[in-house]
């Protein structure tokens, strides 16, 4: 008649005393640690990805934000050239500010056909 296998198995991991030998508790231990650290991997990974991601978002945020700044800042150089220059100093008045230079016709919007000629100073 034939042994199971699992009773040969287990025969084959025990000493002449019956005892488990060394070789057998070495098997279980690494065994034991092995699944451990399966374990402890599995739960460790999926949280260490998404943080990852996270920090990947708030670099792209901040990249975004720089850029815009970076922007800004070219914009706001530009600018100051320009306001040393009387003609754009002049224009950007009239656009936004509504001055008048000697001579301009000025219209009332209350009023579109009402006329306003903008007296010129004279040159005393």
């Amino acid at each position: 008649m034939k042994k199971p296998l699992l009773k040969t198995a287990a025969s084959a991991l025990r000493d002449k005393d019956g005892k488990l030998s060394f070789a057998a508790v070495a098997l279980i231990g690494t065994s034991i640690v092995l699944i451990v650290a399966f374990i402890a991997f599995s739960l460790v990974i999926p949280g260490l990805s998404r943080r990852q991601r996270q920090l990947e978002e708030e670099r792209a945020l901040k990249q975004q934000e720089l850029d815009e700044l970076t922007l800004q800042k070219e914009f706001l150089q530009e600018l100051s050239s320009l306001s040393e220059s009387r003609e754009f100093l002049v224009r950007y008045l009239r656009e936004t500010q509504g001055y008048i230079l000697k001579g301009d016709i000025r219209l009332d919007l209350a009023d579109p056909e009402a006329v306003i000629p903008t007296p010129v100073p004279s040159e005393d």
